[in-house]
């Protein structure tokens, strides 16, 4: 019955996704902010469904993007929300669900929008998301909410195979899809609003930029640091503290003992790019990630990346943006030679401005989403 009176007929465009951009800086958040504002642009009425329990309940408008909050919950506890989503989607009939999300608020989202209307996407961030696990592997040990955990996934499931689109970062994580479930998604890149680039002068630095927590490993960039120490570069480390207390105290440990190491805290995007216009390099040691914003940013500003575990769909091997180390030995090894060889330095500089223009401008890469969504009415 609710197809039959919406109240915003037109080009309405709604993302649900846990944390708005002013309130969280990580990966998620930067890129539905950009998609928002892109969308904005482009004469959009866009919409954001998030969670923040001071707002429960109330509609605010941010940077343009009208903002509706729902109660905080644990990620396999959303469910709990269902209503309060319906009562959001029911007055908001979009023409577009955006799922940046919890694996629940996915289910929820296509079941309601079968009453709403509106096409739902499903964004992935990870190829854990489409791992044979669909996600990370279940930690607790509590019966009851390891069975909680397994009917979220199966709820997820369903959603999945019956969603309008499955939008992925990679190819790989389209392969995994495929393979893992059978199920067909469509490649859209991050994308970034273009970086103006000073062209000043480099100091030899090295930079980490990310959350502070396990999966990140920050704890190798302090063991970087310290093989290094004798070669007068600078560290610097960018992020906030979200894992153990150990990786704060570590963190700290080395600011006391060596002076070319300084953790900066968490930077808004402008600040890490003049930052990045300073460096010669971006360090990443995730364990995992689907496709890192901090490659993109690093490549906009022609920095090259040395990855100790992520090299999406190849990219730094086969464009040479840097290069994909597989261990701390050989991750040594290539700081040395990049940060030593500056004729090298240049050419993958080169290759990283490049390529980033070419495949991760917000612009293209949200037209692109439109047009494979058939959203595109221009």
């Amino acid at each position: 019955m609710f197809k039959k009176r919406r109240e915003n007929e037109g080009k309405v465009f709604c993302i649900i996704s846990p944390n708005v951009f002013r309130d969280i800086k990580g990966g998620t958040e930067i890129q539905t902010h950009f998609l928002g504002q892109e969308l904005l642009r482009r004469g959009w009425s866009v919409h954001f469904i998030r969670e923040n329990q001071d707002q429960k309940g109330k509609t605010e408008v941010l940077d343009g993007v009208i903002v509706h909050s729902l109660p905080c919950r644990r990620a396999f506890m959303t469910w709990l929300n269902f209503v309060h989503l319906f009562k959001f989607m029911r007055r908001v009939r979009a023409s577009a669900w955006y799922c940046r999300a919890a694996r629940t608020y996915v289910f929820s989202a296509w079941l309601i929008a079968r009453m709403t209307g509106g096409k739902v996407l499903w964004a992935c961030s990870s190829e854990i998301y489409v791992s044979k696990n669909l996600g990370p592997k279940p930690s607790c040990r509590n019966i009851f909410i390891r069975w909680i955990q397994e009917f979220d996934k199966w709820l997820f499931l369903k959603a999945l195979r019956n969603i309008d689109f499955v939008v992925l970062q990679t190819q790989t994580q389209k392969m995994l899809l495929r393979q893992n479930w059978n199920i067909h998604g469509i490649v859209i890149r991050n994308g970034f609003p273009s970086i103006s680039t000073t062209g000043g002068r480099r100091i030899p630095s090295l930079l980490w930029i990310g959350a502070l927590k396990k999966n990140k490993q920050p704890e190798k960039f302090i063991y970087l640091m310290k093989s290094l120490v004798e070669d007068g570069y600078q560290f610097y480390m960018i992020g906030k503290f979200k894992g153990p207390p150990e990786i704060m105290q570590s963190v700290r440990e080395a600011e006391e003992l060596y002076p070319n190491f300084k953790h900066l805290g968490e930077k808004e995007p402008g600040e890490i790019h003049s930052l990045l216009q300073q460096a010669r390099l971006l360090v990443h040691t995730s364990d995992y990630e689907g496709l890192p914003n901090v490659f993109i940013e690093a490549w906009l500003t022609g920095v090259p990346v040395i990855s100790l575990k992520v090299d999406p769909d190849g990219m730094i091997q086969s464009h040479r943006l840097g290069r994909f180390s597989q261990s701390m030995d050989q991750m040594l090894r290539d700081v040395k030679e990049l940060m030593g060889d500056k004729s090298l330095w240049n050419e993958y500089s080169r290759n990283a401005s490049h390529f980033a223009m070419e495949n991760f401008h917000i612009q293209k890469n949200v037209g692109m989403l439109l047009r494979l969504t058939g959203l595109d009415d221009s």
